[in-house]
């Protein structure tokens, strides 16, 4: 099975519909698939001006119902801001790293480069 934590970057992509995004999760939508979000992540997107609207959000609780809520406890956390200290991470990218390496799946981002610091993290950009 292939594990997949989503960043906020692909999901925003989703959202707009941009063929490349909704061809990635058609691809993974069968059972050889787990595909992840961080609640970092919905929190984020849900805090931003573009999901101001009833619309948006509408659209992205019905995206996210569709993906496994990865775990976040105080353990996770705890790991987030030791690996944001040590690789002067922003806390959104230490917090999934850390996710990303509990549940051993890859990060998939757009930019991958942000988590080459951390050498046990392994991303993949889809398109």
């Amino acid at each position: 099975m292939f594990r997949f934590l989503l960043d906020m970057d692909i999901l925003v992509d989703i959202l707009q519909e941009l063929p490349e995004a909704i061809f990635f999760i058609k691809l993974t939508s069968s059972p050889s698939y787990k595909l992840f979000y961080s609640p970092f992540t919905k929190a984020w997107l849900l805090s931003t001006q573009a999901s101001y609207s009833h619309s948006t959000q509408t659209q992205l609780k019905k995206l996210l119902s569709m993906l496994e809520v990865a775990p976040l406890d105080n353990i996770l956390l705890r790991k987030a801001i030791i690996l944001s200290r040590a690789y002067s991470l922003p806390l959104h990218e230490a917090v999934l790293s850390a996710t990303s390496l509990h549940l051993q799946a890859r990060i998939v981002t757009l930019q991958p480069e942000r988590y080459n610091s951390i050498e046990a993290v392994k991303t993949f950009r889809p398109y």
